[in-house]
């Protein structure tokens, strides 16, 4: 994850009846802004990233447990017709990558 940093920003004090530079006020300002719109693009991009990653999570939880249940079909024997039958090629490319991702998950 990236740092967050911090623009330290320096505002002028101006006491009671002294005028306030115009352009110090205003680069105050666009300081102070600029800092908090830097702040606020990292948080999104650390939100999305998070965000990403979960849905990546919770679509592979879903498959993995899709590939257990092809995987235990096969082994009792339950495989028999329609995609086994009609596309073997396919059937044992599928199975090959199934068994591929729940090594990987067990050994995690």
């Amino acid at each position: 994850m990236s740092e967050e940093t911090t623009e330290q920003v320096t505002e002028e004090v101006v006491e009671p009846g002294q005028e306030a530079d115009p352009v110090a006020t205003l680069t105050s300002d666009l300081q102070r802004l600029q800092a908090e719109y830097a702040n606020y693009r990292k948080r999104v991009e650390r939100d999305r990233a998070v965000a990403h990653e979960s849905a990546v999570g919770a679509v592979l939880t879903e498959l993995l447990a899709l590939l257990d249940d092809v995987d235990r079909a096969e082994q009792h024997g339950e495989l028999s017709g329609g995609f086994k039958a009609g596309r073997p090629a396919q059937f044992n490319h599928f199975t090959h990558w199934a068994r591929k991702i729940r090594h990987r998950r067990r050994s995690i």
